[in-house]
């Protein structure tokens, strides 16, 4: 039987423990991560919490809706089962509570759908992921030229790692390299947030690269847990792109992981310009579904189409 409960009612070491013993466990999902990018969420649990499911709920207007968190690829169903069944995932959508009118969410890799009863409509995402099980230059060997030549750029101006880069000079670089994201200022306000969290349960680690004079040209994000690395929020300056900064700080982090079980989850991208570049670290595309349903009333329903 699958339950709805509210957070409140959600008992967060059976929860982070279900979790932990999953067969596709991802950090996003942890109670401390959703309690920062979605306060208000829900959960769809199966008896003794074998299987679970966040309901990442907010209401505007009156109107109760699901969404995809920012900085939260992916969600869905998360089970001990080793293989799960299309027919568990159809069971726990099919529970999410008719209260919710809108649903827009990203279910996980590991869940497949075959077949949805009401107006839902499924799309596939793309994601990029790397196993890191090999030593560094045999992981090498599968990158494109292109990425070759970017990171040898990146060494003939003599650029340096800075590990564990403090928050503040994180913080302060994507504020000045942001100029074009939407909805700049809360983005940056739930990014801060989320980076005091995750440190503070040390399951992350922000860092930074550096030309030869010491100016700060390439930062990135990096969340740790479940045997991956997610590359979470990559930002460079203007030369950080010309010198190579992010291909420099992703072969850094190769590297470094190179020979372990880790999976490098690079989170992927729709734009073509951005695949290509991750796909040129010899990492691999891997599906997820991206779940919608509109059931607001028709004067409504245009805005959210």
């Amino acid at each position: 039987m699958i339950t709805y409960l509210k957070r409140n009612e959600i008992n967060d070491d059976r929860w982070n423990d279900a979790l932990a013993k999953s067969s596709n466990a991802l950090i996003y999902a942890t109670t401390y991560y959703l309690d920062v990018v979605s306060p208000n969420w829900g959960a769809l649990i199966t008896d003794d919490y074998l299987a679970i499911m966040p309901v990442t709920k907010n209401n505007k207007f009156g109107i109760n809706y699901l969404f995809q968190p920012y900085l939260t690829q992916q969600l869905g169903v998360f089970s001990i089962e080793k293989i799960i069944k299309a027919d568990q995932v159809k069971d726990f959508i099919q529970a999410i509570p008719s209260q919710f009118r809108f649903i827009e969410i990203n279910l996980n890799s590991k869940n497949t759908i075959t077949s949805l009863q009401g107006n839902f409509n499924l799309t596939e995402r793309i994601n990029y992921e790397l196993n890191l099980n090999k030593p560094f230059e045999e992981l090498k060997k599968n990158c494109s030229d292109n990425i070759l030549r970017n990171y040898k750029k990146a060494l003939q101006h003599e650029l340096s790692i800075v590990e564990n880069l403090p928050e503040t000079d994180f913080i302060n670089f994507c504020e000045q390299h942001t100029s074009q994201l939407p909805h700049k200022k809360s983005i940056l306000i739930l990014l801060q947030k989320l980076v005091k969290t995750i440190l503070s349960h040390n399951t992350g680690q922000l860092i930074g690269v550096i030309d030869k004079e010491g100016n700060l040209c390439a930062v990135n994000f990096f969340l740790y847990g479940y045997k991956r690395v997610i590359n979470l929020f990559p930002m460079s300056s203007k030369q950080g792109i010309e010198t190579g900064a992010m291909t420099f700080l992703l072969f850094h982090q190769i590297m470094k992981q190179s020979g372990t079980e880790n999976v490098f989850d690079l989170e992927g991208s729709m734009i073509e310009g951005v695949a290509r570049f991750y796909r040129s670290f010899g990492a691999e595309e891997k599906k997820y579904y991206h779940l919608k349903q509109n059931l607001l009333p028709w004067y409504l329903k245009w805005t959210k189409n």
